[in-house]
């Protein structure tokens, strides 16, 4: 049983969910950062150079640190973005997706595509992500449980 945005029941066998990988951007709290006085975002929200010209940067996860910096970009990752699940339970304690290879181990027929290394490297990637898709289809036509 679904319960559409309009608040209308319907029915499916199975479900896939398809968000992918890069829904919510992980910000580490970092010790001091409430004392920083100067710029701290996430990579995702960096669209253009020019505001950073002639300032000092630092990149959380993929850069030198410096002594004193204007701004701070986190190069962290994101994590999955699916809080539409989290009264059925498909969801750990910090919001992601409990699966088995894309299957949920929690709710029969749930699948999902586009997570981070859900079965390689590349699974959250256009490279990826079609051998995801098939696998998962493949196993809910199949009628396959979750975490077989």
């Amino acid at each position: 049983m679904l319960k559409l945005a309009n608040g209308q029941l319907d029915h499916a066998k199975s479900i896939i969910v398809a968000t992918g990988a890069f829904g919510a951007p992980v910000l580490p709290q970092i010790k001091g950062q409430d004392d920083f006085d100067g710029q701290l975002l996430h990579a995702s929200e960096y669209v253009d150079p020019a505001p950073f010209a002639g300032k000092r940067v630092v990149v959380v996860g993929a850069g030198n640190s410096a002594v004193q910096v204007d701004t701070v970009i986190f190069a962290t990752g994101f994590k999955s973005a699916a809080p539409f699940l989290r009264d059925i339970g498909a969801l750990d304690a910090d919001g992601s997706p409990l699966h088995g290879k894309g299957m949920s181990t929690t709710v029969p027929r749930l699948g999902y595509v586009g997570l981070s290394g859900q079965s390689g490297f590349a699974s959250a990637t256009l490279r990826g992500v079609g051998r995801d898709a098939a696998d998962v289809v493949s196993r809910l036509l199949s009628n396959t449980e979750a975490w077989q």
